[in-house]
């Protein structure tokens, strides 16, 4: 064999060498695009298992929707094959519906393990929060509030808060009623205070200070525009899914099922 054929057949035996050796691992790296999702789910109490609830998921960025079989008698649920990302979660059970509070992400090749409480809302929340979900449902906008007092110099207003409830960051419409006010503006509350401290949120009954980018009158009403954002699962629920821990697994794990759930 000449010394140019053999250094050319040597080559390509190199190569064909590396891609034998390499390529189970290129495979191996395609496939991994999908992870699993593992999760407990316990009553208010952090410890008695929930059977039979199922968890919702829905894709961030797709809008995709899953869903789980019911929970078994330990409280497990799981999802196979999950494309990566963030996810909004909801749990319905026997009691009734609840939203998460945060969003559950996703990564390739990876098993999640969540930890799960059902948090019912106290009667009060509940209220406020169906009589805004239902008024925001028909008409867009719902009304909270009335302003009982205001100081122009300062722009603060006092305000009853009559029905719902009214969140820092909210979007909120101040209208006048028709041949008495020329109040008629949008903005978001960014001071909301009670008893001169500041909080996150007011509801019915409470009277609060807020500040306004316009003038207003007393008598004005105060409307709650629909809150922007990533929208939950369910409309209205009863509570909250709160989920209590996160573990990642690597794809290294021996047997990622063989797995207890987290208590804190």
């Amino acid at each position: 064999m000449k010394r140019g054929a053999k250094i050319k057949f040597t080559a390509v035996l190199l190569c064909f060498s590396l891609t034998l050796l390499y390529f189970p691992n290129i495979a191996k790296a395609e496939k991994q695009t999908t992870g699993r999702l593992i999760g407990f789910i316990f009553s208010e109490d952090g410890t008695t298992p929930v059977e039979g609830a199922v968890v919702t998921l829905r894709n961030v960025a797709t809008g995709e929707v899953y869903k789980s079989s019911g929970t078994d008698d330990h409280g497990v649920f799981k999802f196979e094959d999950m494309q990566k990302g963030l996810y909004v979660m909801g749990v319905s059970s026997v009691n009734g519906d609840y939203n998460a509070e945060e969003l559950v992400g996703v990564h390739s090749g990876k098993t999640e393990k969540l930890s799960i409480t059902l948090k019912t809302y106290d009667e009060q929340t509940q209220q406020a929060a169906e009589e805004i979900n239902k008024g925001q449902n028909s008409k867009g906008e719902v009304l909270v509030g009335k302003i009982i007092s205001y100081e122009p110099n300062t722009k603060l207003a006092t305000v009853e808060i009559i029905k719902g409830e009214l969140r820092k960051n909210d979007e909120i419409h101040a209208l006048g009623p028709e041949d008495v006010s020329e109040t008629d503006f949008y903005q978001t509350v960014k001071v909301l205070t009670l008893n001169d401290k500041p909080i996150k949120k007011a509801q019915e009954g409470q009277i609060v200070v807020i500040w306004m980018e316009e003038d207003v009158a007393v008598g004005d009403l105060v409307y709650l525009i629909k809150r922007k954002g990533i929208p939950p699962i369910f409309l209205i629920p009863i509570g909250a899914a709160l989920v209590v821990g996160v573990i990642t697994f690597s794809d290294t794990d021996d047997n990622p099922d063989d797995i207890t759930p987290i208590k804190k």
